[in-house]
C-alpha cells in the first residue's frame, strides 16, 4: 500500500482489448464505469503513463492499478414512512410512492428511499 492506495500490477495478455475493459475483465469487482473513473482521474496507468479509456492494449503492456481507500457514506437515516411488502434476510420489496426520489444525488442530499430503508431496516454490519 502507498498512500493509503492498494496497488496492484499486471501484465497484459490479450492483444486489441480497450484499456476499461480489460482492466473491468480483470477485476470483477470492478464495473466499467468504475474502472473508467479510475482512469480518468489517473489511477491506471500504461507502462507508467497515464492512459485514456479506450487505449488499446498490446500483448507485454504492463497496467499499474492503484485504487483509493473507499469514501465513507453519510447517508443517515430518515424516518420516511414505508409500505414494506415483504422482508427476510436476503430480500425487501417496497410499494414505493411516486415522486420519492430512490437515492441522494445532485439537487437531492437526504429524504429518499435509500434514507426510508436505512432508518427501518436493520442492516448487518459488513466484517472485512
Amino acid at each position: 500500500m502507498v498512500n493509503n492506495l492498494k496497488v496492484y500490477s499486471l501484465v497484459v495478455d490479450k492483444q486489441g482489448t480497450r484499456l476499461d475493459k480489460y482492466v473491468s475483465e480483470q477485476y470483477p469487482d470492478l464495473s466499467r464505469t468504475q474502472t473508467q473513473k479510475l482512469i480518468g482521474d489517473g489511477y491506471i496507468k500504461v507502462n507508467d503513463r497515464v492512459a485514456k479509456a479506450g487505449l488499446k492494449l498490446n500483448v507485454g503492456d504492463r497496467l499499474t492499478i492503484s485504487l483509493p481507500p473507499a469514501t465513507p457514506s453519510s447517508l443517515l437515516p430518515e424516518a420516511i414512512p414505508l409500505n414494506i411488502i415483504y422482508e427476510d434476510d436476503d430480500l425487501l420489496v417496497i410499494d414505493k410512492p411516486a415522486g420519492l426520489t430512490v437515492h441522494p444525488a445532485p439537487g437531492h442530499p437526504s429524504h429518499t428511499l435509500l434514507n426510508a430503508i436505512l432508518s427501518q431496516v436493520k442492516i448487518p454490519r459488513r466484517l472485512d
